[in-house]
Formats: structure tokens, sequence, C-alpha cells
């Protein structure tokens, strides 16, 4: 779902347009946040766009043209753990099967069935794999 792009410098002046705290997923002390790849990544793809960036271990951000302003400032190597370092940006694209079915989705309501949807679909046993459908009316955790 998410492919890294590498580590890169990042200054006041900002390379990808943060957007930590302006949606409820990423609200909240960003350094202590859970699964902030994750919840960053889904911000990315709830606003469709291709790039995001995850600074100082869970700052968020992400933009329309992130894909092309990301390298700014040129590569970094002060970030870890893949969530990026101070004024270091973990960035990353959004790829893959599931993102191209993802984009196709027209509701917001939908997204957020078929994000969760995922999520349990990575938890679950392979023995008891889960298809996810992308309308929250049907049997979106149906067995496969």
């Amino acid at each position: 779902m998410k492919r890294s792009l590498g580590c890169f410098k990042d200054t006041g002046r900002r390379a990808i347009p943060g957007v930590d705290g302006r949606y409820p997923i990423v609200r909240g002390y960003y350094r202590r946040r859970k699964d902030a790849i994750q919840k960053c990544a889904s911000v990315a793809l709830k606003l469709r766009h291709k790039v995001f960036a995850v600074q100082h271990q869970g700052w968020c951000a992400t933009g329309p043209k992130a894909h092309l302003t990301y390298r700014k400032y040129g590569r970094s190597n002060r970030c870890r753990n893949g969530k990026g370092g101070p004024w270091a940006n973990d960035v990353y694209v959004v790829s893959g099967k599931r993102v191209l079915k993802l984009l196709s989705v027209k509701s917001s309501r939908e997204l957020l069935w078929f994000t969760l949807c995922n999520w349990f679909k990575e938890l679950a046993p392979p023995t008891r794999p889960i298809r996810c459908n992308t309308k929250p009316w049907s049997h979106a955790f149906s067995r496969a």
C-alpha cells in the first residue's frame, strides 16, 4: 500500500504541506501517535494525494504536488524507524492494486469502510482471509 522514497530534509518553508491536526485521525501529540505512518497514509488516500511524509516520529504531511516537491532540500540521514526525524521527512508513495481500487471509491463513507476492512484484512490469519467490499451496506467483511 505504501512504498518508501527515502529520507529528505525539510525546513520551515515546507517541502510538503503539513496536514497534522486538520483531520481527526492525525490530531493530538504526534510524537506519541500510534500507527503514525498508516494514519498519515489514510489522510493522503482520503485527499487522493500520491505522496505523503512523516516527520519527527509522527507529524503528517501531504499535498497534491508532494510528488514534485518532496526532494526540494535534498536527502537526509536523520530519519529513524520510518517516521522521520527533526527536520527530516520519511517520504512514501501510495501504490498497489488496493490503492488503485481505493482511488476509484466515490464516497468518503465507502473509503472509510474499505480502509477499515483492509486494516482487519492485514490482521486476519492466512487460513481465514477476509475479502473487502467497498459498499458498507453489503457484506464488507465477508470471508474469501
